[in-house]
C-alpha cells in the first residue's frame, strides 16, 4: 500500500512539474515592417528577430505569405527546434511588382499556444518611368 502511494505522489509531482512550464512563445523585436514609398520592380527585404520566450522548444512547422508577391525564409529552418532564450528570424521579401500601396503578411505555424503568429510588412511602390 505504501508503494502505491508513494507511486501516485510521484507520478502527480511529475504531472505538476510539467504543467507548469509555459509552452514555447515567439517575442519579436517588431511584428510590422513599412517599408515607405519603394521603386517599382525593385525588390525589397527585411528581416524579422524573434526569440523563444516559453519554457519549452518553439518549432515552426510552415511559413506562408498571403501572395505569390511576398516570400519567407526561416533561419533555422522548419522543425528546427528552437529552445527557450534561443533565437530565430524570418526574412521576408517583397516583389514589388504592382504600383499602388499594399500590406502583406505571413503567417508561421508553430507549437505555441496560439498555433499561428502574423507578421505584416507595408510601404507604397511607385511607378519609376515618371
Amino acid at each position: 500500500m505504501k508503494k502505491i502511494l508513494f507511486l501516485l505522489t510521484v507520478l502527480i509531482g511529475l504531472g505538476i512539474t510539467a504543467k507548469s512550464q509555459t509552452p514555447p512563445q515567439f517575442k519579436f523585436i517588431t511584428e510590422t515592417h513599412n517599408f515607405g514609398k519603394i521603386k517599382k520592380n525593385k525588390p525589397v527585404t527585411v528581416v524579422f528577430r524573434f526569440t523563444n520566450i516559453g519554457e519549452t522548444p518553439l518549432i515552426i512547422t510552415d511559413a506562408q505569405a498571403d501572395c505569390g508577391c511576398t516570400t519567407p525564409v526561416l533561419n533555422p529552418t522548419k522543425g528546427t527546434p528552437i529552445k527557450k532564450g534561443e533565437s530565430g528570424t524570418v526574412k521576408v521579401t517583397y516583389d514589388a511588382a504592382s504600383i499602388g500601396t499594399f500590406t502583406k503578411n505571413v503567417t508561421l505555424t508553430a507549437n505555441t499556444k496560439e498555433k499561428t503568429k502574423v507578421i505584416s510588412l507595408k510601404g507604397e511602390v511607385l511607378n519609376t518611368t515618371k
